[in-house]
C-alpha cells in the first residue's frame, strides 16, 4: 500500500514515515499541498495523510484537489488547529488530531 504523508513539520513527517514503514508501507512525503499533487501526478497513492494548516496549498484545499481529480484516493487529515465539524463537508476517511500516533493512523487504514 502506497501512502503519501503531507506536512510541513519535517520531524513529525520523518516520524510517521519511519514508523509507517515499520509496518511495510511504501512511504512518500510532501512538504506542502502543491508538492504533494506534483507527487500525486507522477504516482498513484492508496492514502494521503495530511496536515491543515500548511502554506501554499493547505489540507483542505488539497483533499478537494484530490477528491476531483484522484477520487479512488483515501484521506486522512490532522492539525492541532481545526475541529472536526469545519471539515465535515469534506469527503475523507478521517480526521485526527495533533498529535498523531501511529496506532490512530493504523487503525484507520485497516478498516478501510
Amino acid at each position: 500500500m502506497k501512502l503519501l504523508l503531507v506536512d510541513d513539520n519535517r520531524n513529525l513527517t520523518k516520524l510517521l514515515k519511519l514508523s509507517l514503514e515499520s509496518e511495510h508501507f511504501n512511504i512518500d512525503t510532501a512538504e506542502n499541498g502543491s508538492s504533494a499533487l506534483n507527487k500525486m501526478r507522477q504516482a498513484a497513492f492508496d492514502w494521503v495523510i495530511s496536515d491543515i494548516n500548511m502554506g501554499e496549498l493547505n489540507g483542505i484545499e488539497l483533499s478537494k484537489k484530490i477528491k476531483s481529480e484522484y477520487p479512488q484516493t483515501k484521506i486522512i487529515l490532522m492539525t492541532a488547529f481545526e475541529t472536526p465539524e469545519k471539515i465535515a463537508e469534506l469527503e475523507i476517511e478521517a480526521f485526527l488530531e495533533k498529535p498523531v500516533h501511529t496506532e490512530d493512523l493504523l487503525k484507520i487504514i485497516n478498516s478501510k
